[in-house]
């Protein structure tokens, strides 16, 4: 299966306390697991996937949610 690699950079300024990727409707596992992303930090993240499109739900430390319904990770 194939690793795609995308990087996830908080371009906000406001911490980014998680992130999520999912195809299914579950989100699954934090990708960030304990760490977290300062304003202007960025993130490998790492997904096995022979798909390319992913769901992708970031949560801020002000309770913000931003969710991308078709993300390209190929």
């Amino acid at each position: 299966m194939p690793l795609r690699e995308v990087t996830i950079t908080n371009r906000s300024s406001v911490t980014l306390q998680s992130v999520f990727a999912s195809r299914t409707p579950n989100w699954g596992a934090d990708r960030l697991g304990a760490a977290v992303l300062e304003p202007g930090q960025s993130f490998p993240m790492r997904l096995r996937s022979a798909e390319c499109q992913f769901r992708v739900r970031a949560v801020f430390d002000n309770r913000r949610e931003e969710v991308r319904e078709t993300v390209d990770v190929c």
